[in-house]
């Protein structure tokens, strides 16, 4: 039996049958989760962790205001990259109101750990880092860039490597989102510098759509947009990364649309929609992306027709995901050819 999801769930597996014989487990979770803001399960592989799990964080789901988030950790292999998966994650559905005092608690608090001999730059540096997060995700990009090189000094003088990695990608999309290309794609160099001949993925898919979508507001630069995003939507579906392949295939059909492929981006938007659905929101409610997404939707149904348009869109959002990948290799306009 599925389990139906709670509202703002965003990402949860459904469960393909009824859990069974748990309830002691459930009650005993549950009653920790009323006393502490950590709970961890242990066990051997395979006993039935995450379905627990799963199932404890739909009961709550009531008690918390914004709901709970499943974040999949599974294909990271650098436990120095636990925390940005999770802060991606939470991203898609943040407030900013509550973002931005949290981000500075933050940084209270690490500054209090420090000051009691802790001596701990990196958590200074990193609180620095997620609180420039917070302010991209919320619109304040002049408050954002502040913070961001007070962050790289620290995260500099920490050689905090993997934080600076972090700090590429985000700050390369405030630039992006600042209308400043060149800097994000020299965001883009330097992070590839440090990356050096790494194996990561979740990350560095990232970095990726972040280049993809400079090369995207830089006319001419059509072919390097589509390569980029292409090879991140490889590297997030490998990852099961849903945030990551939704906004590959959103830029992929904004960019085909200015190709003037109108059904190709019908199915491809419809595609992307299909993913914003798990996550509750899409590109995260920034403005600037939706106005890319309303313009792509009103040029595919003037070209196409409403009817025609809302078809192919259906569809898009109806075909398994591998598929979708696949024609996303292809020339196919039509997203039901051989």
């Amino acid at each position: 039996m599925a389990v139906a999801q709670a509202a703002g769930t965003g990402q949860f597996p459904e469960e393909a049958n009824e859990l069974v014989g748990r309830t002691a487990e459930l009650r005993q979770v549950d009653a920790l989760l009323r006393d502490s803001r950590l709970v961890t399960l242990t066990g051997p592989g395979g006993v039935g962790k995450t379905r627990v799990a799963l199932r404890a964080a739909l009961a709550a789901a009531s008690r918390y205001s914004d709901g709970p988030c499943f974040v999949e950790f599974s294909a990271l292999r650098d436990p120095e990259l636990l925390p940005q998966p999770a802060a991606t994650s939470a991203a898609c559905r943040a407030k900013p109101s509550r973002a931005w005092p949290e981000g500075r608690g933050g940084i209270a608090l690490a500054r209090t750990l420090t000051d009691a001999g802790l001596n701990d730059e990196t958590l200074l540096a990193r609180g620095y880092l997620n609180l420039g997060v917070a302010l991209i995700i919320g619109g304040q990009l002049d408050e954002a860039a502040r913070v961001d090189k007070e962050a790289e000094a620290r995260l500099v003088a920490a050689d905090d490597r993997t934080g600076l990695l972090m700090l590429c990608t985000h700050d390369g999309h405030r630039c992006q989102l600042t209308g400043q290309p060149d800097e994000t794609l020299a965001w883009h160099q330097r992070f590839e510098t440090l990356f050096g001949p790494s194996r990561e993925r979740w990350l560095h898919g990232w970095m990726h759509l972040v280049a993809a979508m400079a090369f995207f507001q830089r006319p001419g630069r059509e072919g390097e947009c589509g390569d980029m995003l292409r090879t991140a939507l490889t590297e997030k579906s490998e990852l099961n990364d849903t945030s990551g392949i939704a906004y590959a295939l959103e830029i992929l059909g904004w960019l085909t649309q200015r190709g003037g492929r109108h059904a190709r981006t019908a199915w491809l938007l419809g595609a992307a929609d299909a993913q914003w659905q798990l996550i509750g929101i899409r590109v995260s409610g920034t403005p600037a992306m939706e106005d890319h997404h309303q313009q792509a939707m009103a040029a595919c149904r003037a070209a196409l027709g409403p009817e025609r348009c809302a078809a192919l869109f259906a569809r898009g959002a109806e075909l398994p995901l591998a598929r979708v990948i696949a024609l996303t290799h292809s020339d196919a306009d039509d997203p039901d050819a051989p």
